[in-house]
């Protein structure tokens, strides 16, 4: 039957059941009223039987099909017009094939489509069919049986023989129950009645192996054996021990979540696509630099998931990948995944994922790079810093590229406190924070910055105090100097002044203090130094040589 008359008849042949619907299809089609009389039939139909067509329409079926035949049409026409689709195996073996007609209503009538397969030639004399076929059946890797419609064996492969330790002689004839014990039966039983019914079944179960100290899980297939009147005279039975297989998937999927748990402990990005460009996996680094649980990532195309600049980066890379292609990290990519947080410099890889030679996705990598690019940039603005005197330049240097950390400040809290009150569990500002800031302001434009160590909570905010503590942060001596390329030189004298400046200069300590702090903020900022030039001067001397500074 055509795939196209088929879906047809599948859908319960929404389409007018009129001639020029069904007299184009090749597939031979019948309409058959309610009262079991032909309405219709077109001429692949009537070819197919050597009816005329002035004398097909209102004939009843024995007039049309053998007595057998007919009446096994009468049921499967009866069970579609009572609302289930219904189809039928029949035998012709005067004309030579088979036949076998499925069955839906429309309209208030049925429709049949019918396929007709000839009949298979004898083999050759001599040919040794039947035990060829036996040969192949009792070397299957599974349980295959035929049970008759009353429950007993007529005949078993050669696994049931090996499994039950009887030979075939003792199957035949015996009831199944009896074979297979009364505990297994109780499982399979509702599944043989539905096969016995016309229909075939496949399901899982499970039994204990003999000596009850493991599991076998199981599966099986139940195929009815459909006779020409439409009867069912038994079924063929399939069963497959599927434990070892099983044992195998549950490994590699412990294989799978061992892989994903070390995937997790990355710092690196780690996600996967499948063929359609839609995200399989992400680990914990993703999720964490997104901001969202990875389970609401899982099926999200890079659009979807990530910021419109990160997915326009991803794309291309992803479709390059999904092309066979291994796309190996080339450079840096500044990248910032939330408004409210510094731009990042990543390396991008993606490979290909194949299993058994076809592609089933892409994995993919991004690997953090700041630190090494914030450094290559550094060292870069070093060499392009004129430097009086000369021996500075060695002395920036060595400074950057031998720095073990990149915290601004020394190993203190040195600079402006931040003056706030938190609370103690959630760390969250005081509700009246504008008011109290303007509080302790007054109190250190009093009594000088050290008040905000002497005053207590108690003094700010009385009975709430148990709730507060003081926030212990500092604007850091440093970030607050070394960012004055922004908030001078392009804030709060930007008409009196350029970016970046023609000159920077201090005394000889400033290379791991102020020149140092404003080479790293500016380049996190704008990727250059934020001066032209450096200049360190000497110091100022009292009459006994000692240098005069804020810590004398």
């Amino acid at each position: 039957m055509a795939a196209s008359d088929q879906k047809m008849l599948d859908s319960a042949c929404p389409v007018p059941l009129d001639e020029r619907t069904l007299g184009v299809l090749p597939t031979p089609i019948a309409v058959i009223d309610s009262e079991l009389r032909l309405r219709y039939a077109n001429p692949a139909f009537r070819v197919a039987w050597g009816i005329p067509e002035t004398e097909i329409q209102g004939c009843c079926l024995q007039e049309v099909f053998s007595t057998e035949m007919a009446a096994g049409i009468r049921r499967i026409v009866q069970q579609t017009l009572s609302g289930e689709s219904a189809e039928a195996l029949f035998a012709e073996p005067a004309k030579g094939r088979s036949v076998r007609i499925r069955c839906a209503e429309s309209e208030g009538a049925a429709v049949l489509a019918v396929e007709i397969s000839p009949k298979r030639q004898d083999a050759p004399s001599g040919f040794p069919d039947a035990v060829r076929l036996r040969t192949v059946v009792d070397n299957l890797p599974a349980f295959i049986a035929y049970y008759g419609a009353d429950l007993r064996y007529h005949y078993v492969n050669a696994s049931y023989q090996q499994f039950f330790g009887h030979p075939y002689e003792w199957f035949v004839g015996r009831p199944v129950a009896e074979v297979v014990g009364a505990d297994t039966f109780a499982l399979i039983e509702p599944h043989v009645k539905q096969a016995l019914s016309g229909h075939a079944v496949a399901f899982a179960f499970q039994r204990l192996e003999p000596g009850g100290t493991a599991t076998a899980h199981l599966r099986a297939q139940y195929v009815p054996d459909v006779q020409a009147d439409g009867s069912v005279s038994g079924l063929f039975s399939l069963i497959e021990d599927v434990t070892a297989r099983l044992d195998a998937e549950r490994m590699a999927v412990q294989e799978q979540r061992e892989k994903l748990a070390i995937a997790d402990s990355l710092t690196a990005m780690v996600g996967s696509y499948d063929s359609r460009g839609r995200l399989t996996y992400v680990n914990q680094a993703v999720a964490d630099r997104v901001g969202r649980p990875a389970e609401e990532l899982i099926g999200l195309t890079a659009s979807e998931a990530f910021p419109a600049e990160i997915a326009t980066l991803l794309e291309p890379l992803v479709t390059r990948a999904l092309s066979g292609e291994r796309v190996a990290p080339q450079r840096s990519f500044p990248v910032r995944f939330r408004d409210d947080e510094a731009v990042g410099y990543y390396e991008l890889e993606f490979t290909p994922l194949f299993a058994q030679d076809v592609q089933r996705g892409v994995v993919g990598l991004a690997h953090d790079v700041t630190d090494r690019v914030l450094r290559e940039k550094a060292l870069a603005g070093v060499e392009a810093t004129e430097f009086f005197p000369a021996w500075g330049k060695a002395r920036l240097h060595a400074m950057i590229a031998n720095r073990p950390d990149w915290t601004l400040s020394r190993q203190r809290q040195w600079g402006v406190p931040m003056a706030f009150l938190v609370h103690r569990e959630t760390g969250e500002l005081h509700p009246r924070t504008p008011e109290l800031t303007e509080t302790i302001a007054q109190l250190i434009e009093k009594k000088g910055i050290e008040a905000w160590q002497h005053v207590s909570v108690e003094e700010l905010i009385g009975n709430e105090a148990k709730d507060y503590v003081k926030n212990p942060d500092t604007l850091d001596v440093w970030f607050d100097s070394g960012t004055t390329h922004e908030t001078v030189l392009r804030g709060s004298h930007t008409d009196e002044s350029h970016f970046p400046a023609d000159l920077y200069l201090e005394g000889s300590d400033q290379h791991r203090g102020w020149f140092h702090s404003s080479l790293l903020t500016s380049c996190m900022i704008n990727g250059v130094p934020p001066y032209k030039a450096l200049l360190t001067h000497g110091f100022v001397v009292d009459g006994q040589g000692r240098k005069m500074s804020k810590s004398v």
